[in-house]
């Protein structure tokens, strides 16, 4: 499976959360295990702040497992 098919996935996984009723609004997040495109090892994360309902699946954020975050928004688990 390849980073867009995965990051598509994690959205559907998300959607389905929230529509159970176990992440609702901004609050939760889920993530998965995924290496970038150029094989390295880390995870998708759902982003900070932001809806379900509101997200494509290029709002999923790839970090990896040195907490280096790579894309538009924030990851859920971020801090400042």
């Amino acid at each position: 499976m390849n980073m867009q098919q995965q990051r598509a996935a994690l959205l559907e996984i998300s959607l389905k959360l929230s529509s159970l009723g176990l992440n609702r609004g901004t609050s939760g997040n889920a993530s998965v295990r995924a290496n970038n495109e150029a094989g390295q090892a880390g995870f998708l994360i759902t982003p900070s702040g932001m809806a379900v309902e509101e997200m494509t699946a290029d709002d999923m954020v790839w970090m990896d497992f040195s907490a280096q975050a790579y894309g538009q928004r924030k990851p859920s688990t971020f801090s400042s």
